[in-house]
C-alpha cells in the first residue's frame, strides 16, 4: 500500500466531515403549554357567635358548649373561605354561596355571587362584614391563595321551617370558578335553633306548685335550720318554656357576694349554696335534679330550660345551703335578679 496516498485520502475524508466554520441555524423556537388547573376550596370555616346574655358565661362557669344560634336576631356566624389556583390569583374570577335549606338576604337577593376583583387580592384583611364577602391576600401575595370573609346574622329569614322543628341544619355551599369556567366546590353546616320562647313566672313556690309570695317571711329557698346543718330551700323559682322552640337559658345573679343578717350583722357567703333545677308539672313530681353550673363565687348560676314539641315545659329551681358552724340566730337574705337569656 502506498502510504503517501492512503494518508492524503484520509485527511480528505475527515476534511468532508468537519462542519464548516460560520454556519448557523437561526428563526427556531422552543417552548411548550401550561395547562389549565380548577381552583380548589381549601377550607371553609364557620364561626358561630352567640349573643344571649350569660350564656357564654354558663359555659365559662365550667359547663357543656350548649351554645345555640338563635333566630333571634342577635346571633351570627362569621364564615372564613380559603381558594387556591395553581395557575395565579389573577386565574380566580367568581366565589359563590348558596344555602340548603335555601334562603334568601334581607333584601331579598339571592345568595350570593361574588365576582372576584382587584381590592381581593390586596394585603388588607377586610374582616367580618355583614353578608359582604370581601377577600385579601392572606398577607403573601401572588401566591394562589385568597381568603374570603363574611358575618350573617341569624334572624327570621332563618326559621326552622313552618315552626314545626326546633332546629335547622343549614348546609354552607361554597364554589370557585376560574377564567376558563373551571369550578371546585366544597361546605359546611351549621344548626340554627328556634328563639326559646321562655318565661318567669314572679313570685316564690312550694313544692306542689303554688305561688306563696306574700305569705309572711316568703323568700326564694325559705329554708329554716341550726349553724353547721346542711337544708334545701323550700320555695322555688318557676319558669316555663313553651312549645316548639329552643333550649332557654336562665341566669340568677345575686347583688352581694353574701346573705346578710339585718340585725346581727352576720353573713352567710354564697359559696355555701349549691344550685339545682329540675322539669315537671310540679317540685313535687320532679323525677330528676340537676346541679347547675356557677362561678366561683356562687354570685351567678345559669340553668338550661329544655323544650318540647308537644307541651309546655315547667322549670323550678331552687339550692341547698350549707350554714357554717357558730353562725348567728337570725334571719339571712340577698337580693338578687332572676333573667332569661
Amino acid at each position: 500500500m502506498n502510504v503517501t496516498r492512503g494518508i492524503t485520502a484520509f485527511c480528505i475524508l475527515v476534511g468532508f466531515l468537519l462542519p464548516h466554520a460560520g454556519i448557523v441555524a437561526a428563526d427556531l423556537t422552543g417552548g411548550g403549554a401550561v395547562t389549565n388547573t380548577a381552583p380548589q376550596v381549601v377550607s371553609i370555616t364557620i364561626t358561630p357567635s352567640t349573643n344571649e346574655g350569660d350564656q357564654s358565661a354558663y359555659q365559662t362557669a365550667g359547663g357543656s358548649p350548649t351554645a345555640e344560634l338563635n333566630d333571634n336576631g342577635a346571633d351570627y356566624i362569621e364564615v372564613t373561605v380559603v381558594v387556591y389556583d395553581a395557575n395565579g390569583e389573577d386565574d380566580m374570577t367568581w366565589i359563590n354561596f348558596s344555602f340548603d335549606p335555601a334562603r334568601t338576604l334581607e333584601d331579598g337577593t339571592a345568595w350570593m355571587a361574588h365576582e372576584i376583583v382587584a381590592g381581593d387580592k390586596d394585603a388588607d384583611d377586610p374582616g367580618f362584614q355583614e353578608n359582604t364577602v370581601a377577600g385579601f391576600d392572606n398577607g403573601t401575595a401572588d401566591n394562589g391563595f385568597l381568603t374570603f370573609k363574611f358575618k350573617h346574622t341569624i334572624d327570621m329569614g332563618d326559621d326552622p321551617p313552618n315552626g314545626a322543628l326546633t332546629s335547622t341544619l343549614y348546609t354552607l355551599y361554597v364554589e370557585i370558578k376560574d377564567s376558563a369556567g373551571s369550578t371546585s366546590s366544597d361546605s359546611d353546616t351549621y344548626t340554627v335553633y328556634n328563639y326559646a320562647n321562655l318565661a318567669l313566672h314572679q313570685g316564690y313556690y312550694n313544692s306542689a306548685g303554688v305561688n306563696v309570695t306574700g305569705v309572711a317571711g316568703a323568700v326564694w329557698g325559705n329554708w329554716s335550720g341550726s349553724s353547721g346543718t346542711s337544708q334545701a330551700g323550700t320555695t322555688y323559682l318557676y319558669a316555663t318554656n313553651s312549645g316548639s322552640t329552643g333550649t332557654g337559658n336562665l341566669t340568677i345573679s345575686w347583688n352581694g357576694q353574701n346573705l346578710v343578717n339585718a340585725t346581727s350583722a352576720g353573713t352567710i357567703a354564697l359559696t355555701n349554696l349549691d344550685y339545682y333545677e329540675g322539669e315537671g308539672a310540679n317540685p313535687s313530681s320532679v323525677t330528676s335534679w340537676g346541679t347547675l353550673h356557677a362561678n366561683a363565687t356562687k354570685m351567678k348560676a345559669y340553668a338550661e330550660v329544655t323544650h318540647s314539641t308537644a307541651s309546655t315545659t315547667h322549670s323550678w329551681t331552687n339550692y341547698t345551703i350549707a350554714i357554717p358552724s357558730a353562725t348567728p340566730v337570725g334571719n339571712y337574705s340577698q337580693t338578687f335578679t332572676w333573667t332569661a337569656t
